[in-house]
């Protein structure tokens, strides 16, 4: 296995051939944990995933750790990846989870929740009150810090209104959204990729690639390009 700490070098000098060396960044992995998946989880490949990516985490995001959502049909935020997990956080927190379908829309709301800001607009007082005016809440997305968000998939979702309009939302914000498909057919990926500026799309049979190639295709030109906005 590959050390944790040569992958961070080899991010390192990813960065630094896309000139962006310092980036700071949340840095967070949506992982599909539906049955199709089950042969990944089982022959090691997503954990290599979640290691590579790890390693990006610890050259970007300043806490050195990686936020972790697993989704099916659902979402579930589990406890962040420490350097203490490498090689083994699938085995701790994941596979026993794998199973069920696949839908976009519950990790990608859930993320919304997490790192956005909540804003409460009053518009009641005493004649609002009396009148029957409530106040109004009104959930917005902007972090705090940039995000970035590596997503990965090995099939397409069936809820795509529902995914198109909170990925939509997200983009006047500060996030870019990196998402992977292992497999062939990946038409909403695809197609919220070439209408939104902050989603970008690479596809792979495989994940029998080098870091170095791995790096290169997760810092691409469009997500260099988002970086340098901050």
């Amino acid at each position: 296995m590959i050390s944790l700490e040569k992958r961070v070098e080899t991010v390192k000098i990813s960065l630094q051939k896309k000139s962006v060396p310092n980036v700071s960044v949340d840095v967070a992995f949506a992982i599909d944990i539906s049955g199709s998946m089950t042969g990944l989880y089982k022959d090691g490949t997503v954990q290599d995933i979640i290691d590579r990516v790890f390693a990006m985490a610890m050259n970007m995001d300043p806490d050195k750790s990686l936020e972790v959502f697993a989704f099916d049909t659902g979402v579930r935020h589990l406890p962040p990846m420490q350097d203490g997990d490498y090689g083994t956080y699938v085995e701790k927190h994941v596979r026993k989870l794998v199973g069920g379908g696949t839908n976009y829309s519950p990790v990608f709301k859930e993320i919304q929740q997490h790192y956005g800001e909540t804003l409460v607009e009053k518009k009641a007082g005493f004649f609002g009150n009396l009148f029957g005016k409530k106040d109004t809440v009104a959930s917005t997305f902007t972090p705090v810090k940039p995000l970035y968000l590596i997503f990965i998939t090995d099939g397409d979702a069936t809820d795509v209104e529902a995914t198109k309009r909170i990925v939509h939302d997200m983009g006047p914000s500060n996030v870019y959204i990196q998402c992977v498909g292992i497999g062939h057919s990946f038409r909403l990926l695809e197609s919220m990729a070439s209408e939104y500026g902050h989603v970008g799309f690479s596809s792979m049979n495989n994940i029998n690639i080098t870091d170095e190639e791995m790096y290169d295709m997760f810092i691409s030109t469009e997500f260099v390009n988002w970086m340098k906005r901050f």
